[in-house]
């Protein structure tokens, strides 16, 4: 998977695996900014906190964004004023606007370098017909008190019918920053553990044992900071959390932009930052929206193309993909895996805005495991009705199911594929991906995927198998990536996948 221009320009951690059981009072799963912003908090009040990260810090979704900051949200505060009240859209706004201001006390108190700065961020629409709706928002967002303008022009090279403008957003680079609240969170005594995959987890009277890099611990809370829970407990939230991709560009850029980040509310995803280091100027374009598993090499190209050609890009330029999860109300779920069970916490469903909303996670996810109250709790309820009643819940879970069905009806090829390519080949009567590397190597694994049994497709961009279903995405070799899965695929000669969603443990 192509790594970020963010993961790329710093040096890597160097956490230890875990070694030996453990245990502790609360467990983290997830070192992205979720996982280290609850363990900076809980470190506040004591450091017995153990955080498990399969992979590197922030090697998620986390080091994969924009590096956005803003309580913009698309054209969201008008459609929250008239579903839920202004009382909630007021306070949904607040939880933002507090994040941001976290962040940047954290920033300023350990002095942390990562490019942390105020600007404007902007909300428009390249389409006429959509000019009532940004004018809508507008008049939301000023009944809400909001600082905003209306503005009918951008500097930006393009087509910008209607916008809003919000002042004193912000932007940084996410891995700078993540790399030092892990050192932070670190020093106040808090084990940080990498390369440690958790794979099982069970409740055993008291206490909640965890598997994780081939040891146990054991602990009182834990918290799933991984976007997405591998444990369910017949909660069903594969059906509530709909996966999305965007594809993410970023070139040196020498002409003069405005300065403020920008984000299109149209069908078509366009999204713009410009990010400055010494005398560098790189523009980071975002787009091509897609659910995972469901990747089209023509559209891909069309934002490529369209990019180059909007802002005279040559050809070398650095490209990745990040994912996110939605919910059908557009608000996160932040709290209690199983209702009334404050022991297992998770949060997901952050919308495309997971540096403010991963922070506010953090803080609530805190205040659940210190037993302390947060008048957000019940804004981020996980239970709550609308995630199951309501139109978007019905389509979507429609989609998931049109992709299964699919994905069984894959025909597979009959030929190798070539250097950098994969494929589904059927295989003593099994559907298994192969894969041919520049050495002409050939990589075969069963993609069934262990979550709900999907079959995998390729992704030519990132060279990884992805979950049309539910999101999980794995490498050539069949190692995760990205759950809700937490078992790998089988190499060919290794039996086939078993399939466990974790839905009754």
């Amino acid at each position: 998977m192509n790594d970020s221009y963010w993961l790329k320009s710093v040096p890597e951690t160097t956490y230890p695996k875990l070694k030996q059981n453990q245990a502790a009072d609360t467990v983290i799963i997830g070192a992205g900014i979720t996982g280290l912003t609850t363990a900076y908090y809980i470190s506040k009040d004591h450091s017995d906190v153990i955080l498990l990260e399969a992979d590197k810090i922030a090697y998620g979704a986390s080091g994969r964004s924009t590096g956005k900051l803003s309580s913009q949200h698309g054209l969201l505060y008008h459609q929250l004023s008239e579903q839920k009240g202004r009382e909630f859209a007021k306070a949904y706004y607040t939880a933002q606007e507090e994040a941001i201001d976290s962040v940047e006390e954290i920033v300023q108190s350990y002095q942390i370098d990562c490019q942390f700065r105020r600007l404007d961020s902007v909300v428009y629409t390249a389409d006429e017909q959509k000019k009532a709706a940004v004018q809508d928002e507008f008049q939301a967002c000023l009944d809400l008190g909001i600082d905003c303008e209306y503005i009918c022009e951008s500097e930006y090279p393009i087509t910008l019918k209607a916008g809003i403008r919000f002042h004193q957003q912000a932007q940084f680079h996410p891995i700078k920053y993540l790399h030092a609240l892990a050192s932070i969170v670190n020093e106040a005594g808090i084990a940080i553990y990498e390369h440690t995959p958790v794979t099982a987890m069970e409740e055993q009277g008291d206490v909640i044992l965890i598997k994780a890099g081939g040891y146990e611990v054991t602990a009182k809370h834990v918290v799933f900071a991984t976007q997405f829970p591998f444990l369910d407990k017949s909660q069903f939230y594969f059906t509530k959390l709909i996966n999305e991709q965007s594809e993410l560009m970023m070139a040196r850029y020498d002409e003069p932009l405005p300065d403020e980040q920008i984000i299109s509310c149209d069908d078509q995803l366009d999204s713009y930052r410009t990010y400055r280091y010494m005398d560098d100027t790189y523009l980071l374009a975002g787009g091509h929206k897609h659910p995972v598993g469901r990747f089209d090499q023509g559209h891909l190209e069309d934002f490529f193309m369209r990019n180059r050609s909007r802002f005279h890009l040559g050809k070398h330029f650095q490209h990745w993909s990040s994912q996110d999860y939605m919910t059908a109300d557009h608000i996160a779920v932040i709290g209690p895996l199983k209702k009334d069970n404050d022991r297992i916490l998770f949060a997901s469903g952050y919308q495309k805005w997971g540096n403010a909303t991963g922070t506010i996670a953090g803080k609530l996810l805190c205040a659940y495991v210190l037993n302390h109250e947060s008048q957000y709790k019940d804004m981020f309820d996980p239970h709550r009705r609308e995630l199951i009643f309501s139109p978007t819940f019905i389509k979507d879970n429609w989609e998931t199911v049109k992709a299964l069905v699919k994905s069984k009806l894959t025909s597979g090829a009959y030929k190798l594929p070539k250097a950098g390519e994969g494929t589904p080949m059927e295989i003593d009567e099994h559907m298994y991906g192969v894969y041919t590397d520049h050495e002409h190597l050939v990589h075969i694994v069963d993609i069934t995927c262990p979550h709900m049994g999907c079959t995998c497709v390729f992704n030519p961009l990132d060279k990884t198998w992805d979950c049309p279903c539910h999101g999980s995405r794995f490498d050539i070799d069949g190692n995760i990536i990205k759950g809700p899965a937490s078992k790998p695929l089988h190499a060919y000669g290794e039996g086939r996948n078993h399939i466990d969603p974790h839905i009754i443990k």
